[in-house]
């Protein structure tokens, strides 16, 4: 177990139910069942699921080899039904992607879908360009300074100074992160009597120890840090 809110029992359930979901969606799909003008819909509501999916069994211990390649079957799906302005959703993939390290042809495709979309984004261009580092970062604005402007603060600290980076990390997971989270459908989803808590994790934070090479000892206890995620490789 990887999550602190839940327990495996719950989480057992979660993935039957939402694999059930999937698998009926598909079925539909598949023998022609749903309405043509309504298959985008259907499609992307199967991506959305695969995602929770993603993150349930990473808050339940699953390996992350399997993990891993069921990432791909649902990044196939993310980049076909891509949505405009849908940032988070990139933020996440790139974050998972780099932590992950999936291929540069993948990861190259949700680079066109930022370029295609024109972020103005800092932390964006930074994920972007952290395998390319004959690129400068193109915008120094964020599309959304809560929470993630903090951010720039620990990229700037790493340049010089890796442990304060890491120790800004830290303040940005235990009182930033969540809360700056609250306007979201998953907040406080843990709370719920129904299935919808699939846990609370924070890519980006991941992805930018990786990158920065930040040592994350003291991160590894952290309720939304993905501890195992950032040294998978």
């Amino acid at each position: 177990m990887r999550d602190k809110l839940k327990d495996k029992k719950y989480f057992e359930e979660f993935v039957n139910q939402t694999e059930k979901r999937v698998s009926n969606f598909s079925s539909k799909l598949n023998n022609n069942e749903v309405k043509e003008d309504r298959i985008s819909n259907v499609e992307g509501k199967i991506n959305s699921l695969k995602y929770e999916l993603i993150e349930a069994n990473y808050s339940r211990g699953e390996e992350l080899k399997n993990i891993t390649a069921f990432f791909y079957d649902y990044l196939t799906g993310f980049l076909k039904n891509w949505e405009s302005s849908n940032y988070i959703g990139l933020l996440w993939n790139l974050s998972i992607s780099i932590m992950l390290e999936i291929d540069d042809t993948e990861f190259n495709k949700l680079v066109q879908l930022v370029l295609k979309d024109n972020l103005n984004d800092y932390l964006i261009d930074f994920l972007v360009y952290s395998k390319d580092n004959t690129k400068d970062i193109k915008h120094a604005n964020f599309e959304f300074d809560t929470p993630y402007k903090s951010l720039a603060e620990v990229i700037s600290l790493a340049k010089n100074d890796k442990q304060e980076s890491v120790n800004r990390l830290k303040i940005y997971l235990e009182k930033e992160w969540y809360k700056g989270h609250s306007d979201m459908g998953w907040y406080n989803s843990h709370k719920e009597s129904m299935l919808l808590y699939s846990g609370y994790w924070c890519w980006e934070a991941g992805a930018l120890v990786k990158i920065l090479g930040l040592d994350d000892r003291i991160l590894e206890d952290q309720q939304y840090y993905p501890y195992d995620m950032v040294h998978f490789k």
